[in-house]
């Protein structure tokens, strides 16, 4: 008999899940078209802010569908870095690289030129970069990982929150324009490392080790 090589593992895409995602893609589509009306939130209505929303809805769907976490965190890493060298937003007219905001993260804190509105959107950035890195060092570093067990999550959370927390005051400002996919693989990027970290506490809490004497 002919050895038949097993087929190659592949994505499989359920009607469900087809279903959620085309229902989330139209209910964004709807909220851009009410946004054209509305003076701050006009960015939304922009086909490059539907985009950037869809790959961030996109990657999160995905990671759920991967039981892999080791996997799923490589894939966010990969996200992140990739969003530095892609147009992230446009304020103001002026089109901002990934790599560019990143900087003004950490710079725009305290530059002069820069309302309360930029330097608090910079500090919310910097808090979701600063925490993405932590929680990648928090999984991965053995020390860091038996001497703060829960920091991997926790900055992940905090990462997740603050990554879309800084969208607010740059819409207050009504100096956004559009999202671009920079903005969203660096923000999918936390939502993937979320789903991964969060798995990964589940699967530790449900894990229970014996203790001497018990049993």
């Amino acid at each position: 008999m002919e050895y038949t090589p097993p087929p190659k593992p592949s994505l499989q895409f359920s009607v469900r899940g087809l279903f959620w995602l085309t229902t989330i893609l139209a209910l964004l589509l709807l909220l851009g078209m009410r946004a054209s009306e509305s003076r701050y939130f006009e960015a939304l209505s922009s086909p490059w802010t539907v985009i950037s929303l869809a790959i961030i809805v996109l990657l999160g769907w995905l990671s759920l569908r991967r039981a892999d976490t080791r996997r799923t965190r490589r894939l966010a890493i990969a996200a992140y870095a990739t969003s530095l060298a892609l147009p992230a937003f446009s304020l103001g007219g002026d089109l901002t690289f990934g790599f560019l905001a990143w900087l003004l993260s950490y710079l725009g804190i305290t530059a002069v030129m820069f309302t309360v509105l930029h330097a608090f959107a910079c500090l919310l950035g910097a808090i979701a970069n600063t925490c993405f890195v932590l929680s990648i060092l928090g999984r991965w570093m053995p020390f860091i990982r038996r001497r703060w067990p829960k920091l991997a999550r926790r900055s992940s959370i905090i990462a997740l929150v603050t990554s879309f927390a800084a969208l607010v005051p740059i819409v207050f400002s009504r100096e956004l324009n559009a999202l671009y996919p920079g903005y969203g693989l660096w923000a999918g990027s936390f939502v993937m490392l979320y789903i991964a970290t969060w798995r990964e506490g589940r699967t530790e809490e449900s894990v229970q080790i014996p203790r001497i004497g018990e049993g």
